[in-house]
């Protein structure tokens, strides 16, 4: 197996792990916390990782860039990097220290005042680390950085566990998490190789970096930012009890992006051959047999969210959480766009710089929707804000990149094999649904499981059937993201070569 093998499946699994390990905490922690507790917990890691983001600057995105500049020494880049990073991490980390007060006072939660001083000091270290990171990453070191995420996220679990099971102190809670990424700095300069370390400090070469930054964190803000101001909005508008159960229904499932996103990182090396050699119809026919693949995943899920997201929140988070229902199903909508990699093109052309004008607007109007929808329909507002958002957003930044290329958004979708996948999925639910109101059984994880399992087998085999699934085209991608050989045979001899 290849070293960029190695790698990827070291990421992966790495990613899998914290993703599993994330799944099965939370519930853990919507059990043993009160809604207030829970709700506070969220409220300071919104107020601190909002504030993050804005001062970040891009710094460990650009990092790459000064590393492959033969002129620079590797070690004065790293320096002056994780310098200004402190630097810029230590003014959220003083405003929060002094203002944490009157934040709580305007969400009128006054657990901030107590819990932001110390969790604000995680700002200039998360910031720092994420450019130690990037520095193991440029640097051939994947592994020691994957192993660096797992290891931090078991510490951190295992601390708050602690923190909560032992002390039910919630000032432990931010108190290990801020000594989890403690660690995490250390190890990764540790593991950072000699070269980077050392160094001199350069005003001029800092200043280098904060300008070269400044534009990707701006689109940084402007791109992941808005996707708290619904949780913002929430604080402010109705109690912290709201905001938990708001925050507990507001996300998407993890493993299903996961699986759009490998979809998206498969094609990506392809879609930069073929746009420099100009062969756009392939670029378009590619895509579009990708969007069919990652649309016959998700459509199957959305729909059975909408006739079963109740019994899945109550499952998953307990009975104390239903009313979170109500926005899950919403947020879930969202999926329905996660088909493919509305900023593949934007990157392959090179031209970046339309995307923080389309994020800024996005930013713009998210916030005012989240105001207005509020006042409207409750705490299901900001979720019917943020679904309405993403979808305008897809459809800005795919109908603005298909200008590189000269072709329509539309000419990117099936929307006949879409239409099935809908339609058959529907027809399958249907039943299952009609029977789950008339048994009016005990929701418990055994029986959610099984009806999911006998609802997704028949769709996903007659989709496969059908073949509204572009299955060579999967079997292509399934081979490129190293799936085993021998379920990779077994799919080819009975969807794609039956005789």
């Amino acid at each position: 197996m290849s070293t960029r093998s190695i790698d990827s499946a070291a990421i992966l699994f790495g990613q899998g792990l914290n993703t599993l390990i994330n799944l099965l905490f939370l519930p853990y922690l919507s059990r043993t916390m009160s809604l207030t507790e829970y709700g506070t917990y969220g409220q300071v890691i919104l107020v601190v990782d909002f504030c993050a983001i804005v001062f970040q600057f891009g710094l460990y995105k650009i990092i790459y860039l000064f590393y492959s500049d033969a002129s620079l020494d590797p070690a004065t880049v790293l320096r002056n990097n994780l310098t200004v990073s402190f630097l810029s991490g230590l003014i959220p980390t003083v405003g929060l220290s002094l203002f944490s007060d009157t934040i709580g006072d305007i969400f009128e939660n006054p657990g901030l005042a107590t819990l932001l001083p110390v969790y604000c000091w995680s700002i200039p270290l998360a910031l720092a680390s994420q450019s130690l990171v990037a520095t193991l990453v440029y640097f051939k070191r994947i592994q020691r950085s994957v192993k660096l995420a797992i290891i931090s996220n078991i510490v951190k679990v295992g601390l708050i566990f602690i923190a909560v099971q032992v002390f039910g102190s919630l000032f432990l809670v931010f108190l290990g998490m801020l000594v989890s990424l403690t660690l995490q700095f250390v190890f990764a300069f540790y593991w950072a190789p000699d070269v980077v370390k050392g160094g001199s400090f350069d005003r001029k070469l800092a200043i280098r970096q904060v300008v070269a930054g400044f534009p990707i964190g701006l689109t940084g803000v402007m791109g992941t930012g808005f996707r708290y101001i619904d949780g913002i909005v929430v604080s402010l508008f109705l109690t912290t009890q709201d905001y938990a159960v708001y925050r507990n229904g507001a996300f998407e499932l993890p493993f299903i992006n996961a699986l759009a996103a490998s979809i998206g990182a498969a094609i990506l090396p392809d879609l930069a051959i073929l746009y420099n050699k100009g062969d756009y119809e392939r670029i378009t026919e590619l895509k579009k047999k990708s969007i069919r693949i990652a649309a016959a995943v998700m459509i199957p899920v959305v729909v059975f969210i909408l006739f079963f997201g109740k019994p899945l929140i109550v499952t998953y988070l307990s009975e104390k959480y239903a009313e979170s229902s109500p926005v899950f199903i919403i947020y879930s909508l969202i999926l329905l766009i996660r088909v493919t990699d509305y900023q593949s093109l934007f990157v392959v052309s090179g031209q970046n710089k339309p995307q923080v004008f389309i994020y800024g607007f996005i930013f713009i109007l998210n916030l005012i929707l989240n105001v207005i929808l509020i006042k409207i329909m409750g705490i299901t507002g900001p979720a019917v804000a943020a679904v309405v958002c993403n979808f305008i957003l897809a459809y800005m930044l795919l109908k603005y990149s298909n200008r590189y290329i000269g072709k329509k958004w539309s000419d990117f979708f099936d929307t006949r094999a879409l239409t099935h996948i809908t339609f058959l999925s529907i027809a399958v639910a249907l039943p299952f649904a009609g029977l789950w109101c008339l048994a009016g059984r005990e929701v418990t994880p055994v029986i959610v499981a099984l009806i999911f399992v006998l609802y997704i087998t028949p769709v996903f085999h007659f989709i496969l059937k059908y073949n509204l699934m572009e299955n060579a085209t999967l079997y292509h991608m399934l081979t490129k993201m190293r799936v085993p050989t021998k379920l990779t045979r077994f799919f080819h001899k009975l969807y794609i070569d039956p005789n």
